[in-house]
């Protein structure tokens, strides 16, 4: 497999530059100063989603001008950009700038492969499959459409997906509508009635309240805002027609502005099942993507996730998808929050009881123990392997560890985990599975607190080497027995 991060192409008229996580930097031939404008605009009107976007840090909260500062891409000397937290696409002024895993990442003389680039999509795609906090839409496509320009790929699950299901089933509902009318019809608004109506001579005229079954409904509209949102910005025949076909069958709704908090207010009904999962679509572009007219010039579209997240959720759900059942496992949780690290007084009088809430990502119990497991999206290495390095930390950051033991003393767990993600080039490295653990001294209750650290192997078992013309989880079965495998040795579930 050959893999290039950095060389630019020409591909359809646009210039396609690949950036990893905090790994290479690479030219950029553009206008540097107007694309980091356009990603400051972004992250300025970025959904507030405490889920997806990190809290300000302390230096940001004091001073707004640094908080409004977009936080995708680092700009180096001689027009070098740099990929950061999250991983996403961004199509600008004739750039498509991939932000990919850094776990894929190899070394800066790889040579680019577009089989490659589709198999990272087909991953990402896997790993969101098992996503709770990111929601992403559970389906079985086949991949035979997948393109290295993962935007187009999504658009088309989307696309072909709403098509089936509106012309499987057209989504009427009640709908609460206030207008003026020559009959009394549902309840009259009295208010309204005697301040536009009766002190204007228009006595005639009754504002009614009431419900009526309607095709141009919130949920119709958020679908069709969705589908001309995407149609905007895709340069793909295929979905263009298949958006195309959504808008019309859509004709009679009203075009209105949509958002994530509006996908909330709707209520489906359970037997709408397939409705569900395009309304699931709909959240998942309008939470992570941002669109507009740049400067009455052109579209530019830009989608984000952030991988630490991408990476917490898929571990949470497929420990929950494949070992909830194990016997003996029970009280399974995500994000376990019932506990505080302090109480806080001042003049020896208890001002509160709760301070520091302490929140794990993984909570379970298997037979007698108590087992916490907190994932790090961080490359972490083997000492074995660089004989310089004489701290033998393997990577690990001390804060995790502080963590680890707050979390021990407050929950008195007995197991505890830090879950870190295997790299690309050590699929096949027997030291993988090596045991590996900190035991820390609890002086104060005369025991031990073992931390055991692991890698878990999150990539496809043969990457990049994925069946394009089958559907997703069947490319993946091995890739998930091999990781079901790991984590119950890694927890000892027998």
């Amino acid at each position: 497999m050959s893999l290039n991060h950095s060389k630019i192409k020409n591909q359809n008229d646009w210039r396609i530059i690949n950036l990893y996580e905090y790994a290479n930097s690479e030219p950029y031939d553009g206008d540097i100063e107007a694309l980091e404008s356009f990603l400051d605009e972004i992250w300025e009107k970025r959904p507030q989603q405490v889920a997806l976007y990190p809290d300000p840090t302390e230096e940001e909260q004091y001073d707004s001008s640094i908080e409004a500062k977009q936080k995708f891409l680092t700009f180096l000397k001689y027009n070098h950009i740099k990929s950061r937290k999250y991983i996403g696409i961004i199509n600008y002024n004739g750039h498509t700038i991939n932000l990919l895993p850094k776990i894929f990442f190899q070394n800066k003389s790889a040579e680019y492969s577009e089989d490659a680039l589709n198999a990272i999509h087909a991953n990402v795609l896997w790993w969101l499959s098992y996503c709770k906090k990111i929601k992403f839409p559970k389906t079985k496509s086949a991949l035979s459409t997948i393109k290295s320009d993962f935007f187009e790929l999504l658009i088309y699950l989307f696309a072909l997906y709403t098509r089936q299901a509106l012309n499987n089933c057209m989504y009427q509902t009640y709908t609460e509508i206030n207008n003026e009318i020559d009959f009394m019809k549902g309840r009259l608004d009295v208010n309204k009635y005697i301040t536009d109506n009766l002190s204007n001579g228009r006595w005639h005229k009754l504002a009614c309240i009431y419900d009526s079954f309607e095709f141009d409904n919130l949920f119709n509209r958020i679908v069709k805002c969705v589908a001309n949102l995407l149609l905007g910005t895709s340069n793909n025949n295929e979905n263009r027609q298949l958006l195309s076909e959504i808008i019309f069958i859509l004709d009679e709704v009203s075009d209105v502005r949509a958002s994530y908090s509006d996908c909330d207010k709707v209520n489906l009904n359970p037997l709408y099942e397939d409705l569900f999962t395009v309304l699931d679509y709909c959240k998942l572009f309008l939470a992570n993507s941002v669109t507009f007219s740049y400067k009455d010039q052109f579209q530019v579209f830009a989608f984000f996730l952030p991988m630490e997240y991408v990476f917490e959720d898929f571990v949470f759900g497929f420990i929950e998808t494949h070992l909830k059942n194990t016997e003996g496992l029970k009280n399974l949780k995500y994000q376990k929050s019932d506990l505080y690290l302090a109480q806080l007084y001042e003049n020896e009088q208890i001002v509160k009881d709760k301070v520091f809430n302490l929140q794990h990502d993984i909570y379970f119990e298997y037979e007698a123990k108590k087992i916490i497991a907190d994932t790090k999206y961080k490359i972490i290495y083997n000492p074995d392997n660089d004989p310089k390095n004489l701290d033998f930390k393997h990577g690990v950051s001390q804060a995790d560890l502080y963590q680890l033991v707050s979390y021990a003393i407050r929950r008195k767990a007995t197991d505890l985990y830090l879950l870190y993600p295997e790299k690309l080039m050590e699929r096949h490295n027997n030291n993988i599975e090596k045991s590996v653990k900190f035991v820390i001294k609890d002086e104060f209750a005369n025991k031990k607190i073992a931390i055991n650290i692991a890698k878990v192997p999150i990539i496809h078992h043969d990457f990049p080497n994925i069946d394009f013309s089958i559907p997703l989880q069947n490319n993946f079965e091995k890739t998930a027995t091999r990781l079901e495998d790991r984590l119950c040795k890694i927890f000892a579930l027998s």
